[in-house]
């Protein structure tokens, strides 16, 4: 036996090699978190490598145990609720009534915890039948749609923007003191009735109307130089021009974005739009394509939940000068206020 054991119980030696074991275990551990190629299966040059270390080092994604992160693997809802429940520390907004859990969660489940936390947290809903799917994969934009509201950074703006046309100019239109009120009933057709811009031509009309023709009357008030500025100063007062800052409606702002835009759910509008204003959503391999109904996989997954975390200024955003900076809708690009969600 080596010198350097001489004297050492058979016992002590084996609590020695369980010690060493255990610490070379963690060694293992901690490689494969804090590591340039956090799990064996994300190659440095993955697209998503950057978002999966950044959540792996915080402690916030884990891999399997056979070391990989499988970051093409579809994430069903029960995962992308432990996800969550890694990531965020929302507080409670609503609560699971006692005896009331959901049906198709049974207790003791894994995922039963960060299930109930993602529920009273407001990140993600059940069936009306009080089920919540735990093995049903998740859309990209279910995702989105969960985080928006969990994160309470939904939009309440209306999702479309109707459409402004240049009214004709008319008596209602060339004076707004001239157009009804709410509740006040609207003259149409009575050609008596004449714009308040106009009410310098009636006074020496009104005058004169009892004792001189008709024509000499318009003569009279064709004449007078103030009447005439009143009428060429009264298109001004309809032809309005879009202001360079609007702020567009929420479909609108996504069409400045996605090529697909039409394809995402007219429920789901306002959280995209929120999303793609917070700088959250990723798309890749083309950051102008969604992709609405493509199946949320654990690369994607850690991509927006990195891309919300930087949003609450809990992570460090990517240097633009990292590749996976490209597959995120940056809204600041367009260094346009027109494509401001109002809030």
């Amino acid at each position: 036996m080596n010198k350097g054991f001489a004297g050492i119980s058979a016992g002590a030696l084996v609590l020695a090699i369980g010690i060493i074991g255990e610490a070379t275990i963690a060694l293992v551990s901690t490689a494969q978190v804090s590591g340039d190629n956090t799990f064996r299966d994300v190659k440095p040059d993955y697209w998503a490598t950057p978002f999966i270390q950044a959540l792996a080092n915080k402690g916030m994604v884990a891999g399997y145990r056979d070391g990989t992160f499988k970051p093409e693997k579809a994430v069903d809802r029960d995962e992308f609720a432990a996800m969550i429940r890694q990531a965020f520390e929302e507080k409670p907004v609503r609560s699971i009534p006692s005896g009331s859990a959901f049906k198709d969660v049974p207790e003791g489940n894994w995922a039963a915890p960060p299930i109930e936390e993602a529920y009273e947290t407001g990140f993600m809903e059940g069936t009306p039948d009080n089920k919540f799917l735990p093995q049903k994969p998740l859309s990209r934009t279910e995702a989105l749609v969960a985080l928006m509201k969990g994160l309470d950074m939904s939009s309440k703006q209306p999702e479309t923007t109707a459409k402004a046309t240049p009214a004709p100019i008319s008596a209602a239109t060339a004076n707004p003191a001239s157009t009804p009120q709410k509740n006040q009933r609207r003259f149409i057709g009575n050609p008596l009735l004449f714009p308040i811009a106009s009410t310098a031509m009636m006074t020496p009309f009104l005058q004169i109307a009892s004792q001189k023709p008709i024509q000499q009357a318009l003569t009279a008030v064709s004449s007078q130089k103030p009447a005439q500025k009143a009428v060429s100063t009264a298109p001004a007062a309809v032809v309005s021009k879009p202001k360079a800052n609007a702020k567009l409606a929420a479909a609108d702002v996504l069409k400045l974005y996605y090529k697909d835009a039409g394809k995402i759910p007219k429920s789901a509008v306002n959280d995209v739009a929120a999303a793609t204003q917070a700088n959250i959503v990723v798309n890749y391999p083309d950051a102008k394509v969604f992709n609405p109904d493509k199946l949320l996989n654990r690369a994607a997954a850690a991509a927006i939940i990195h891309q919300a975390l930087v949003n609450q200024g809990k992570l460090e955003a990517l240097p633009k000068n990292v590749a996976a900076s490209k597959y995120i809708v940056d809204s600041s690009a367009k260094n346009n206020q027109a494509a401001q969600v109002p809030k």
